[in-house]
């Protein structure tokens, strides 16, 4: 997917591999455990998790950002200047703290796109007689 990424630039495209879809939906039916699969709200509980992640991430980045906004406003009413060392620290615990928001939010993506393509996947192997 990377070196997709890089080969073509498309940054707002997202790439599945459909083979583990319609796998995993062919072994699910043969062994008829579609139900079974269905119980697990496995998808939902993913996509409840990622969410949760990332809320707690966002609330952790804006306690950060409000803390280095309240150091750099009392650095300047008391004129005193904060150490490199310290604030080098906090913009890289800012940096991390954002990349890991994005990287959130490209695994949830990819989870609802493994989602839609194993739901299509499902349609091949379902029977007509069946609900």
């Amino acid at each position: 997917k990377e070196i997709f990424k890089k080969k073509f630039q498309a940054f707002e495209s997202f790439h599945t591999d459909d083979g583990f879809a319609m796998g995993s939906a062919f072994i699910v039916e043969v062994l008829n455990q579609s139900a079974a699969l269905d119980s697990l709200k496995w998808f939902e509980s993913c996509c409840v998790s990622f969410a949760m992640n990332r809320k707690d991430m966002l609330g952790s980045l804006k306690k950060e950002i409000e803390i280095n906004s309240s150091k750099d406003k009392s650095s300047l009413l008391f004129g005193s200047k904060q150490t490199s060392e310290g604030s080098d620290n906090s913009e890289n615990e800012l940096s991390r703290k954002r990349v890991t928001v994005k990287r959130l939010e490209a695994r949830k993506q990819e989870m609802e796109l493994l989602q839609y393509s194993v739901l299509g996947a499902r349609v091949f192997f379902t029977s007509p007689t069946q609900n």
